[in-house]
Order: structure tokens, then C-alpha cells, then sequence
């Protein structure tokens, strides 16, 4: 997560040390009384002391205990010499001696000396046996019994370390904040107990940098310095954390905080965020660019306003344009025009042209998004189309395989979708489905601008219109619907014109169907009457009596009867339904290849049934105020795009079977196929319980030859996820769409998205806002931090039905499970997310996580997560 912050840790390399170890220190042969293991050793390493080194003052029982160095008795014994060789020289009586002294020595008459010499040698063999001796002995003795024993014996050994580098002293500079993309260096200057420098260089050293992404630093010793030279270079933004230890031991001040800022704006990153607009002549247009440096790092602040310029190529169009600096890295860019057009801006930093990005903050994908000017009577029948919520056009398709096609094409809020036409428009076949959104590209051919191509990733056609007209109508009209459909109201307003479109749709069907139901064989009495049932019957009103109970139905039982029908037709253990996931209460059809493979006749009309019990739902709902039936039964995402006519995604899978998206979904989308050695082709194996292999469906004509590299994987995932998501029960699938398009028409269930879809048949859930908020957890945020405070207060402040939408959109499905939230598997969990503050939040249905981008205000979280929902509910902002 999506990203997590790390750590690397560098050690610098082991150099012989200056001073001698402990092995070769010089102690007596005087063996020391033993005060046990611990303070045995402790005590010798102390009194030995070092050549050259000063050992420390040890108070034991109150008497104090003076450890002298043979270098100590060496200088007393030099001292004594000196005061000699003075007394020698300036006293009459010194000057005698010194004479005679001369005199004996030029006479070779050598006693005095070797009586000198022999008495020095005496004393100093006195002075070392007295002093590995009876003092050793005295201060360990005195040091067992010590209040402070252990403290005594942790200072020796700290000044007995053969290096005594203390790291509380060593100092740590030139670590200050930085620019992303630069070569960063630090000091460490090693400093004794003492706090003399030391000037050799001593292995031990780690350095530890936490921060946005792995850093791995260099240590290197310099020699001219004496100091450990840390270089480093961050390539992104934000804070790190860098602790420096010396053998464990971190230095004073560790960990230092270290702040990272981005670079000067680059064009080659930077981008203008746009979508295509419909506006009057002299009304304002506005695009946002986003300044990034030329790591990718989003820009924080201003200042380059002058260096853009935004222009139209068209020489023709009068382009008034204003460039406001907002200070935070992005700038708006104002722009009307005089007169009638349809014009692409070009934005300049400098002479670099800027790509166009659209509103889902996806990089990769990159627009020319179009202006479009209307004159006043061409703006109302744009409005007037937009409002009408289905809009039919006749075209001609063109595409793979096909050309010159008569089509019929229904543009709604949802969706674009091109049908062919069979009994004289009797029934509509559907061949193609693109899901209305900002990244589907409308292209009005300049050579022929009658023909509109309509292209979204890697699936591309062509209409022909009649006129050139039609064909600007139907641009239009689509990039308007884009602007006004979101919004608090949109579903609201959908909802409404459904209920109307639905109630006008069976204003002939007048009357009562009587169904009497065996209670103790409810659903073999009830499949037995409403297979048979013609369709006027199911578009009537029902009474319900069930057998040997009296009893009026005026609602209560026609409300029991749906409920009870609804639990035992949709009853998941049975062999018609199975979970794709066991974690969820999502229903999908069949529940093996055995099961689908033998089925037929009945089996059929059980699911075409089952469809149009899920019409008669929403029929109820929709025409009878006050009536509303719901179904407490839950479909997978890919049944309910099913439902509204369009195709399946390889995404879905996260929501459908999060446990498949994991192990290959995710695997194959994140990593290279060529390396991975997994020998994949264009085919899938059909298995039983045991594991064998029952039979091989190949996803393309010749497919079970054909090898899947990291070229073609994307489409093997997409044939891949349309057979096992629907073309694996397509034969169930369409019985079940037989009857749920009986009593709700294909083009008003388009009108909505899966997730309002899911609404209309199970109704709002009940969402205690208290119970969401204990229960969630979070990842580099606290409950404390501002966007985590933010976030609840917009929710707090969203409708019933954008909570609905906010819960299925972070853990794909808009009910909360018996339990309340802590049933939730995994948790619900806010994380942070370091992608900038113009990014959409992330949902992530498989940990049922959402990515929230560290935002710098409140309102600008709000209007992120609401676009967030309203778009990303259908895949926009989701990972």
C-alpha cells in the first residue's frame, strides 16, 4: 500500500584496534581472591588498568583504595631523581657529593651505583607485588559487600572498553533537511569518556534511516577529518527518521528527525487536470495544473506561475485566459470564449506542452480533454437531452469484425450501450457496454464528422451517424451528464425517474393474483405456481393465503411471503447458489462444473424465476409508496453489473473472490510473467474435488498453445475473469436475466450503478456511525491526527445513502455484517497514504482498508471523498 515505511541499516566495517586487548594485558602472578564470577572479573579488569591509561578512584567500605599504573611509579620515581639531581647541584653539600659521585665514577669505582640501582629494582618489585596483591585483594573484598557493587562494576568495564569511545559524547553534524534527487552527508565525530576526539577509525558504527521508502547509506572514514562521512540520496518527499549507534549505543540526540522537500517543477511530470466540459459562449472554463519535480514528487509551493501559458491551437478562437498561483504547488487556469467552437486547450511550462490527466489521479492515463461552446439554443437541447436520463440514437457500428451494422445506442447517466435490434426492435440484443466515466474518450473523426469513436483501454469502436448533428449531440450530451451527475441528489434523482419510468411501464397490468402457499412446503408450493405464472400475473398485485391459517392480507402477509421466499430461493445450500468467497455473504451462481454441466430444464427455471422474484422486488418498491419489499440476500459485484449490462473487470475479482485476486490477480498485474516461470497459456482447466482435471476451456481460438508473457497478461486476465465470473454460468446467468428483464427493462436498470442497484434490492443498511468509528483501526495515523478527524466529521455530515455507498466502496458491499463492525474480516482500517494532497482516497476491498491521503483542510478531504464514492464505487479510486 499500496506504501509502508522501512528502515535499512549500514554498519560500518571492523578496523584493527589502537590500543591492546585485554588478553595482552600485564597483571601479577599473585593470584585474587575470588568474589564470584561476575565480580571477579570485573574487578581484575579494573585494577589491571592499562599502560599508559589512568584507572579510576574505587571507594569501598568507606576507605579509599588508590589502583596506581607502573607508568604512575615510573614518573614518582623520575620526580625522585630530579629532586636529586637539583639537590646535587644547588647545595654546597650537593655540589661535595656530586663531586665525589664524578670522581668515583671516573675512578670505575662502581659500588655506589649498583647499590642505587639494586635498591630501585627492589622498590619497584615491591611496589608491583603490593600492588596486584594485598590492594586487589583489599578492594575485592571491600567490593563484595558493596551497596553499590553493581554499579562499580559497570563503570570499571566502561572504562576498561578497548577502544572508549563514548557515544553520549560522539557528535553528529550537517544533518539537516534536504531536496529529493540530491546527494545528502552527515558527520560523526568519535569522542572518547574524556571527550577528546579520537582520530582512528573504530568498527561498530550503524546508521538507521526509517522514512517514505528504503535508503541504504554509505559510511566511509575520512582520514583529513577524522570523521565518518554518511552519504545518502532520498528520492521522495517527507519526513525520515535516522538514528546513529555505536555498538548498540545510540549518540545524543538519536534518532535525528531529517525533512525531505521535493524539487523544482518539471515538465515531464507535471500534468493539467481536466475532464471535457460543455459551457455557453462567454462562460469560464477552468483546468487545474499539478506541478511535480523531476522525481515525481509532488510540488508544495508556488512561483512559476509565469513561466506557463495556456493557448488554442485553432487561431480562429478567441481564448481570454487568466493563471492563478494558489501556492501550494498547483495553479488554476481560467479561460472563455467569444464565440461558438470545440477546441483542445494547450498548456506550456516554458516550451514543454503538458499531458492531460483525468479527475481519478490515475498517471497512466492521459486525455485531451475537450471544450465545448454552445450558442444558447444549441445549450437548452443539450440540457433538455441530459435531463431526460435515457436518450436513444440510431448509428451504424463499426468495429472488429463488423461493419456497417445497424445499431440502436442508449446513452444514460451509467452507461453507453450499443444493441442490435431483432423483431422489428421487439428485443434488443446488446453487443458492446462502456460504463460512462472520465476516462472513456469520445474522438469526433476530423475527416468525417458524422463518425464519434468511443475507446476505453484497449477495446475501441466506431459510430456512424446520420448527421453530423447527431453525432455532436451525442458528444455533448454524454460530457454533460458527466458534469451533472454527481452530487448528494443523483441517486435520489435516479430512484425517482425509475418509479416513474416503472410505474408508466405496467400501467396496463390492473388486477389481483391470489397464491395460496403451503407453509410446511413453502418453496416447492411457490416454484409450482410461479413458473407457470403469465406475465401480466407477475405485474399484478399479489394477495397471499397460506394453507389451513385464517387470516386477511392487507401487506402483513404478502410482506411474510416475500421474506420467506426470498431466504429459501436464494438459500446457499443449496446446489444452485454458492459464495465465492466464504468470508461474505455475496451469492453467485452454481456451485460446481459438475452441477452446471448437468443442468438444464428445471434447473433453468429455477434461476428464471429467482430473476423475476428480484423484478417483482423492485416493481413493488418502485410503484407501491409506503410498500417497499427488499430481499435480505446479497449478490457478488459481477452479478449485479450483470444485471445492469455491463461486462466484467479483472478488478472485481478483489471484491468477488479476494482470496484469487491475492494469489494471481494481484501477483500477475505487480510482477514481471516472463521472470516468474509460471508457464501460463490462454486456457483454464476445469477440476474436481479431488483435483482432477475434468476438462480445458480455452479463453481464445487456439488458446491452449498460446503462451502468456508480460505483453499479453492483461488481456488473459480480462478472458480469464470474464469466464469465470460469468462465461462459466452463462447459461444460468441468462435464464436469470430472462426473468429479471421481464419485469424490469435492460435499459432502466442501466440507469444505475451496481452499487445503487444493490440499494434498490436490499435497501439501506443500518450503519451505527459510533460502533464503525471503535472498531477501526489505523495505519500511520492516530485517532488524533487531523485527516482521521476530518474523515468522521464527513461522514457525520454525508446521507444514509452516501454512508451506504462509503461502506461499499471501501469493503465492497453496502451491509454490515450480524455483529456489527467488529465482524469485520480483516478489520476496517484508515490508512495513510503519501501520494499528495490532490489524490482520491483508495479502497482496498480485499483488507477492507481505504488509503487517505494526508490532506491539508477539511473541505478539501470532504470533496475528495465524496467524488471518491460517487465515482469510485464502480472501480474509480479503487485498487
Amino acid at each position: 500500500m499500496a506504501s509502508d515505511a522501512s528502515a535499512t541499516t549500514a554498519a560500518a566495517s571492523s578496523s584493527p584496534s589502537p590500543l591492546p586487548s585485554s588478553s595482552s594485558r600485564r597483571s601479577s602472578s599473585r593470584s585474587t581472591p575470588s568474589l564470584g564470577s561476575a565480580s571477579s572479573s570485573s574487578v581484575s579488569a579494573a585494577c589491571a588498568g592499562e599502560r599508559g591509561w589512568r584507572i579510576p578512584l574505587l571507594r569501598c567500605r568507606e576507605r579509599p583504595v588508590y589502583l596506581a599504573s607502573q607508568s604512575r611509579v615510573t614518573c614518582i620515581l623520575l620526580l625522585i631523581a630530579f629532586a636529586l639531581l637539583v639537590f646535587f647541584v644547588l647545595s654546597p653539600i650537593g655540589t661535595s657529593l656530586f663531586s665525589f659521585v664524578v670522581r668515583l665514577l671516573l675512578s670505575r669505582h662502581l659500588l655506589l651505583p649498583a647499590i642505587i640501582c639494586g635498591i630501585t629494582v627492589k622498590v619497584v618489585e615491591v611496589a608491583r607485588r603490593r600492588f596486584s596483591g594485598s590492594s586487589v585483594a583489599s578492594a575485592a573484598a571491600s567490593l563484595a559487600t558493596s551497596p553499590r557493587r553493581n554499579e562499580i562494576i559497570a563503570l570499571s568495564q566502561s572504562f576498561t572498553d578497548p577502544n572508549l569511545i563514548d557515544p553520549a559524547s560522539c557528535i553528529v553534524s550537517g544533518l539537516d533537511r534536504g531536496v529529493a534527487g540530491e546527494y545528502l552527508s552527515f558527520r560523526i565525530t568519535q569522542r572518547n569518556h574524556q571527550g577528546k576526539t579520537w582520530i582512528k577509525p573504530i568498527g561498530g558504527w550503524t546508521v538507521t534511516i526509517g522514512g517514505q521508502t528504503t535508503i541504504v547509506p554509505s559510511i566511509t572514514y575520512d582520514f583529513s577529518t577524522h570523521c565518518y562521512e554518511v552519504g545518502f540520496e532520498p528520492r521522495q518527499t517527507g519526513s525520515y527518521s535516522v538514528s546513529v549507534a555505536f555498538r548498540g549505543a545510540p549518540v545524543a540526540g538519536s534518532p535525528f528527525a531529517l525533512r525531505i522537500t521535493e524539487g523544482p517543477m518539471a515538465a515531464p511530470h507535471s500534468f493539467v487536470r481536466m475532464e471535457s466540459c460543455v459551457i455557453g459562449i462567454g462562460d469560464s472554463f477552468e483546468m487545474t495544473v499539478v506541478g511535480y519535480d523531476k522525481l515525481g514528487n509532488q510540488v508544495s509551493s508556488g512561483g512559476e506561475s509565469h513561466r506557463l501559458r495556456c493557448v488554442c491551437p485553432q487561431p480562429e478562437v478567441d481564448l481570454v485566459v487568466e493563471i492563478v498561483d494558489e501556492y501550494n504547488g498547483t495553479y488554476k487556469i481560467r479561460g472563455r470564449c467569444t464565440a461558438a467552437t470545440v477546441f483542445i486547450p494547450e498548456v506550456y511550462f516554458d516550451d514543454h506542452k503538458l499531458g492531460f490527466e483525468d479527475s481519478s489521479g490515475s498517471v497512466a492515463k492521459r486525455l485531451a480533454c475537450r471544450v465545448f461552446v454552445l450558442r444558447d439554443e444549441e445549450m437548452e437541447s443539450a440540457r433538455q437531452n441530459a435531463a431526460s436520463t435515457r436518450i436513444w440514437y440510431k448509428s451504424t457500428l463499426h468495429a472488429a469484425g463488423v461493419v456497417g451494422k445497424k445499431v440502436h445506442v442508449l446513452l444514460t447517466e451509467t452507461q453507453v450501450a450499443v444493441s442490435e435490434s431483432w423483431l422489428l426492435g421487439l428485443i434488443m440484443k446488446r453487443l458492446y457496454s462502456f460504463r460512462l466515466r472520465f476516462s472513456l474518450l469520445f474522438e469526433i473523426d476530423p475527416v468525417d464528422p458524422c463518425v464519434v469513436t468511443l475507446s476505453h483501454y484497449r477495446e475501441r469502436i466506431s459510430l456512424g451517424f446520420a448527421n453530423k448533428t447527431d453525432a455532436l449531440s451525442f458528444v455533448v450530451t454524454a460530457t454533460l451528464l458527466l458534469q451533472t451527475r454527481l452530487g448528494a441528489n443523483a441517486f435520489k434523482r435516479k430512484r425517482e425517474t425509475f418509479s416513474e419510468a416503472m410505474a408508466k411501464h405496467n400501467q396496463t397490468s390492473k388486477g389481483q393474483t391470489t397464491l395460496k402457499i403451503d407453509r410446511s412446503q413453502l418453496l416447492k408450493s411457490s416454484l409450482k405456481q410461479l413458473a407457470d405464472m403469465s406475465k401480466s400475473s407477475w405485474r399484478s398485485s399479489w394477495k397471499i393465503s397460506f394453507t389451513g391459517e385464517e387470516g386477511l392480507d392487507v401487506g402483513g402477509l404478502t410482506r411474510e411471503f416475500f421474506t420467506l421466499l426470498g431466504d429459501a430461493l436464494f438459500d446457499i445450500s443449496s446446489p444452485y447458489w454458492q459464495r465465492l468467497d466464504p468470508d461474505k455473504h455475496a451469492v453467485h451462481p452454481g456451485s460446481s462444473p459438475a452441477d452446471q454441466r448437468n443442468r438444464h430444464g428445471a434447473g433453468l427455471d429455477f434461476y428464471r424465476v429467482c430473476g423475476m422474484f428480484v423484478g417483482k422486488c423492485m416493481l413493488v418498491s418502485a410503484v407501491e409508496y409506503g410498500k417497499e419489499i427488499y430481499i435480505a440476500t446479497h449478490f457478488t459485484r459481477s452479478m449485479y453489473k450483470a444485471m445492469i449490462g455491463l461486462p466484467v473487470e479483472y478488478s472485481d475479482f478483489e471484491t468477488d473472490d479476494p482470496q484469487f485476486y491475492n494469489s494471481t490477480v494481484n501477483f500477475m498485474t505487480k510482477n514481471s510473467i516472463d521472470d516468474a516461470g509460471l508457464e501460463l497459456v490462454f486456457a483454464h482447466e476445469e477440476v474436481d474435488e479431488k483435483g482432477r482435471t475434468i476438462s480445458t476451456h480455452e479463453l481464445k481460438p487456439g488458446g491452449s498453445s498460446m503462451e502468456v508473457t508480460d505483453d499479453n497478461k492483461h488481456e488473459y486476465l480480462s478472458l480469464l475473469s470474464e469466464y469465470l465470473l460469468r462465461g462459466r454460468y452463462e447459461r444460468e446467468i441468462s435464464s436469470f436475466l430472462q426473468g429479471f428483464y421481464t419485469l424490469v427493462p435492460e435499459d432502466m436498470a442501466s440507469i444505475f450503478e451496481e452499487s445503487e442497484l444493490e440499494l434498490l434490492i436490499c435497501g439501506l443498511p443500518e450503519i451505527d456511525l459510533a460502533d464503525w468509528r471503535e472498531h477501526c483501526h489505523y495505519q500511520d495515523y492516530s485517532a488524533r491526527s487531523a485527516p482521521v478527524q476530518w474523515f468522521w466529521v464527513a461522514v457525520e455530515n454525508m446521507t444514509h445513502v452516501e454512508r451506504a455507498r462509503l461502506l461499499h466502496f471501501i469493503t465492497g458491499s453496502s451491509q454490515v455484517p450480524i455483529g456489527g463492525f467488529s465482524r469485520f474480516v480483516p478489520p476496517m482500517s484508515l490508512a495513510r497514504t503519501y501520494t499528495g494532497a490532490t489524490s482520491l482516497p483508495v479502497a482496498h476491498t480485499c483488507f477492507n482498508r481505504l488509503d487517505l491521503p494526508e490532506y491539508q483542510s477539511y473541505e478539501q478531504l470532504q470533496a475528495k471523498l465524496l467524488f471518491a464514492v460517487q465515482e469510485g464505487a464502480f472501480g474509480f479510486g479503487q485498487a
